[in-house]
């Protein structure tokens, strides 16, 4: 992970071995600084990274400048992400394009009512949305409900977690 401005990454994002995560490069491409070795050109930003809560980063992938990676994305292994990926979207390749989501809007209120307080939950509207301009006739990936066990597991895992302690 590299870094001149900013890059943020929430909370449970699973990431594999080998990763790249930036926010800069070495200088611009202009003409004037052609002539300066890349290593001594002064280290520029080209927008913050935000990696948003419950994302799965497959091994080797880089995730490039200016990049936002929505909820519950998953980015395959040995992904360049060059742009940003919609909340729950499967990408994969070079560059990274959008190939499958991971659950329908049902599975994403439901999953969204157990893991974020109201002011974080996506809206109805808003995924139905997305699913129209992103997912149409996209497979969806996704198990048909969250189980009672899994139910249980995220309420008992979110109790464990004191804020006192940070």
């Amino acid at each position: 992970v590299t870094a001149v401005n900013e890059v943020r990454i929430g909370n449970n994002v699973r990431m594999g071995q080998n990763i790249l995560i930036t926010d800069n490069a070495h200088g611009s491409s202009s003409l004037e600084q052609m002539d300066i070795a890349p290593n001594k050109r002064p280290l520029h930003s080209k927008g913050p990274v935000i990696i948003d809560d419950n994302v799965w980063i497959g091994e080797k992938s880089s995730i490039m400048p200016g990049v936002h990676v929505g909820y519950g994305a998953i980015i395959a292994a040995n992904s360049v992400v060059t742009k940003k990926v919609p909340p729950y979207a499967v990408v994969s390749g070079i560059p990274a394009k959008v190939i499958a989501v991971r659950f329908t809007v049902d599975q994403i209120l439901e999953h969204e009512q157990h893991m974020y307080p109201p002011q974080e939950r996506l809206s109805r509207s808003f995924l139905e949305d997305l699913f129209r301009r992103e997912y149409e006739g996209l497979r969806c990936i996704g198990t048909s409900t969250i189980s009672e066990v899994d139910i249980q597991t995220i309420s008992k895992e979110k109790m464990k977690i004191d804020l006192t302690d940070f």
